[in-house]
């Protein structure tokens, strides 16, 4: 590989990595549970496998067939849409002290994907016991996120 090409290529994970950082960071100030925004930089420096891995970990999903599905889907939207770029928060919703749905938009080269997450707290972790994405909105956010 090119001196070149290895200068770009560093220099566009630099950037994607301060997309996600800043993100990431912006996310744990308003309550987003770390395996969600930990699970979303691990998809953006070493893909979709590691992605669900991330956001399995410790649930009942973990090691489950319906994981392999979740990856398989992510790999769907981006033959689609093309490379993960950045995400955005769109709402974190407190269920109860122990339980939280956010809600996510994840953002590629021609299009969204949007994303609701389950995060649950067992002890001083949070786990992950549901996560679903569509590229339709209407199927993944409440009515009242889709209201003017």
């Amino acid at each position: 590989m090119s001196k070149v090409r290895r200068s770009l290529i560093v220099g566009q994970l630099a950037a994607l990595f301060l997309c996600v950082s800043a993100d990431a960071a912006t996310d744990t100030k308003l309550g987003v549970p770390s395996p969600i925004t930990i699970g979303l930089a691990d998809y953006a420096f070493q893909g979709a496998d590691a992605a669900v891995k991330a956001w399995v970990k410790g649930s009942a999903r973990e090691g489950s067939p319906e994981a392999i599905i979740q990856v398989n889907y992510l790999r769907q939207v981006e033959s689609m849409y093309g490379k993960f770029q950045s995400y955005h928060l769109v709402q974190v919703h407190a269920l109860s002290p122990l339980s939280f749905i956010v809600y996510l938009t994840i953002n590629y080269e021609k299009g969204p994907l949007f994303a609701r997450f389950l995060a649950y707290r067992i002890r001083n972790d949070w786990v992950l016991p549901d996560f679903t994405f569509d590229t339709k909105p209407e199927a993944i956010f409440p009515p009242e996120l889709l209201a003017d």
